[in-house]
């Protein structure tokens, strides 16, 4: 059965500052997060799908509110994207997590993750703080370190094989309490 209409506008004011700050992190512009998060409030009253349930309309939300927020960064050109979509989409799955009340399992793939990324290697871990700390495209990541960008390319496969091997081996550690 739908949702109606009240309890969308209720979930998402309710989820408001959540829903802010995950769209500032793209942003990073508090004033434009606001005017997006007005405009997907506004799909969300007039779109014609309805809404199933709670989590229906969280996701949702954050899922429209990132398309906008990508959408205000392409018609400016103010920025460049500095999260790929892929990180994007981590970042969404532990929002949604937080906010349906999923946070045990963000908890643990964070910790899980923590750890394996101090089991790199110095020289991996150094790509990964470019890239992905630092916020460098490939190419600069290249350049700070003296090599070519094809084996920055090579060693991005592997280190991303590397970390979701270990997440995966460390993450029922993780959930099963065994490990704070």
């Amino acid at each position: 059965m739908a949702l109606p209409e009240s309890s969308i506008v209720e979930i998402i004011i309710r989820e408001r500052i959540s829903v802010l700050a995950y769209v500032n992190s793209i942003l990073h512009d508090a004033h434009q997060a606001e005017d997006c998060f007005q405009e997907v409030l506004t799909q969300a009253i007039t779109r014609k799908a309805e809404f199933d349930d709670e989590t229906h309309v969280i996701r949702w939300t954050l899922a429209a509110s990132r398309n906008k927020a990508i959408d205000v960064i392409r018609k400016k050109q103010r920025q460049p994207l500095q999260l790929e979509d892929d990180v994007l989409e981590l970042v969404e799955a532990q929002w949604t997590q937080k906010l349906t009340g999923n946070e045990d399992n963000g908890h643990a793939q964070t910790r899980a993750l923590s750890y394996c990324l101090q089991e790199l290697t110095d020289n991996n871990r150094r790509i990964v703080e470019l890239r992905y700390f630092d916020g460098l495209k490939s190419a600069a990541v290249a350049d700070a370190l003296g090599r070519s960008v094809d084996s920055i390319y090579k060693a991005l496969t592997r280190i991303h094989s590397s970390l979701r091997g270990c997440v995966e081996r460390r993450l029922p550690l993780e959930q099963g309490g065994a490990l704070k």
